[in-house]
């Protein structure tokens, strides 16, 4: 079943609050390891298979 874009907001809605709650009990550079490291660079590497992922990423992204 294909996501929507509804759903990829709330995704990324989720990975912000996740970052916010690493961020406070473990400082900033943990918080971007996770966004950076894990999170961004899956999503950077998903539209190649997902057209739906392409079409938000640059939103991710820019956000």
């Amino acid at each position: 079943m294909a996501a929507s874009g509804f759903e990829f907001h709330r995704i990324w809605i989720e990975q912000y609050a996740a970052a916010q709650r690493i961020k406070q009990h473990f400082g900033l550079g943990n918080a971007l390891k996770y966004l950076v490291g894990k999170k961004l660079l899956r999503f950077v590497e998903t539209p190649e298979h997902n057209s739906l992922f392409a079409q938000q990423l640059p939103s991710f992204v820019a956000e």
